[in-house]
């Protein structure tokens, strides 16, 4: 069997074990990040400070994103180490820029996440339905160009393909706006339910 290159390792290890395991564990380690609060009376006794509800959401995503990120980076990084060390060397320009679009992937997990728990009462529930959700947005990823253009899991793909080819085509862009306003609806439409009081 062919020795395999380390583009096609550290694509393997981003689209494997991040995409599958890693799902599941953002999902798990994020189901509370607002149920949790709403249970215990919380978020009602910090929005009765002068606390907007926008600084709230954006304390919340922010923290969970940065250390999603740190940890996704460290994990990256140490992949990169050994990839390079046990075969070849992957350029570090083309693996931080697959990080990049990786990187945006992980901001729509941790934001669909939190609207999930922002409706749903039952962390279990909030899990398996954030988990299913994400999975099927995964798995769709490269069916069809029309799909990948207004699926966020398409930057998963597109960072494993960048890893592999170096390229970056023009219409990646146009999933990167799509993913980014569909953060900022999930984020009104946080805002709006919290505003409503209807948790």
């Amino acid at each position: 069997m062919a020795k395999p290159g380390g583009e096609e390792v550290l694509a393997s290890t981003l689209n494997s074990q991040f995409d599958q395991l890693g799902i599941i564990i953002l999902a798990i380690a994020t189901m509370g990040i607002i149920q949790g609060e709403k249970a215990n009376g919380m978020m009602a006794f910090i929005l009765t400070r002068p606390v907007s509800i926008t600084s709230y959401l954006n304390s919340k995503l922010l923290t969970h994103f940065i250390l999603a990120v740190l940890c996704i980076s460290l994990g990256y990084a140490m992949s990169l180490g050994y990839t390079s060390y046990l075969f070849t060397s992957v350029p570090i320009m083309r693996a931080l820029i697959a990080l990049a679009f990786y990187c945006i992937w992980l901001l729509f997990i941790i934001t669909f996440v939190a609207m999930m728990s922002t409706f749903f009462n039952s962390t279990p529930f909030i899990a398996l339905i954030s988990i299913g959700v994400l999975f099927i947005c995964r798995f769709c990823a490269g069916l069809h160009p029309f799909l990948d253009v207004i699926n966020p899991a398409s930057n998963s793909l597109y960072a494993t393909t960048i890893i592999m080819t170096g390229d970056i085509e023009k219409w990646y862009s146009f999933n990167i706006i799509v993913t980014l306003l569909l953060v900022l609806s999930m984020m009104a439409i946080m805002h709006h339910f919290i505003a409503k009081k209807k948790f």
